[in-house]
């Protein structure tokens, strides 16, 4: 997306001196004809059926259809830019929109694998080159949110919604409880990599610690984060997927807002 636009740009401005320049003659056109007609003016009335008196006549032709020419086009040319900015706003949305579905699928799926390497949940431990690897890649999704949270104050203003979007809190463990919470969407981008960064904090301070044959064991306090976040679903899901989700839909809606907006950052199962 990034590599399109400076030659999408570079096609715009010949295109924007053209139209400039169009308008320009229709205006010298104008003048010239509004002088003409004035040097008539001054001189004593032209007789009907006179070169000065067809003269007149054509010079006031002119007059008007340049004036309309010149207020249509530059109405015209107000309409095309207003189109053109719209575009490229809906361009950054969409980039935004894959970004950031990019980045949470792959938190999604770096949390799969930790679940899966570390079973069972009772006693969970996993290796260490496993914990490493994940954890590593996990990193790298939270600095995207991290980017993600400042680039959202450059967009937020030209989201419906963008501004107030709400979610339901994690609740207890009967999913009871649950309040909701309205954010911007550079608060919610906030709070994710917040919630992340948590994760990888405990990783780069405890793994030495943890470390045992080879292992390292989840079950300590050490690694409360962790746990939370592997085996607290609806801590997961209030912390980052229903945000996601609410930010997705709005997102759709100002792209699209005649379509419904499909779920597509759905919640990960158990």
């Amino acid at each position: 997306m990034a590599n399109k636009r400076p030659g999408r740009f570079k096609r715009w401005l010949p295109a924007r001196a053209e139209q400039w320049r169009a308008l320009g003659m229709v205006a010298v056109v104008a003048v010239i004809a509004g002088m003409v007609l004035l040097a008539i003016e001054l001189l004593p009335g032209p007789e009907p059926n006179t070169l000065w008196f067809e003269l007149r006549r054509v010079c006031l032709q002119v007059l008007g259809v340049s004036v309309l020419g010149f207020v249509v086009g530059l109405a015209t040319f107000r309409l095309q830019q207003d189109h053109l900015e719209q575009q490229r706003q809906a361009d950054r949305i969409r980039a935004f929109l894959a970004q950031m579905l990019d980045a949470y699928h792959g938190v999604k799926q770096a949390r799969r694998m930790l679940k899966a390497e570390s079973a069972p949940e009772t006693e969970p431990s996993i290796t260490a080159e496993a914990y490493s690897r994940l954890l590593s890649e996990l990193s790298k999704h939270q600095l995207v949110f991290e980017t993600l949270a400042r680039s959202a104050q450059l967009i937020e203003g030209y989201v419906d919604g963008g501004c107030e979007v709400s979610v339901k809190e994690a609740g207890d463990k009967c999913g009871r409880g649950r309040a909701s919470v309205t954010q911007s969407l550079t608060g919610h981008f906030e709070e994710i990599e917040c919630y992340l960064n948590d994760v990888v904090s405990e990783f780069e301070k405890c793994y030495r610690s943890a470390l045992s044959d080879g292992r390292i064991l989840l079950s300590g306090p050490s690694l409360e984060r962790t746990i939370g976040f592997l085996y607290e679903t609806d801590e997961f899901r209030a912390k980052v997927s229903r945000r996601v989700t609410a930010m997705v839909e709005v997102l759709e809606t100002t792209l699209s807002p005649a379509k419904p907006c499909s779920p597509v950052g759905a919640e990960p199962h158990r």
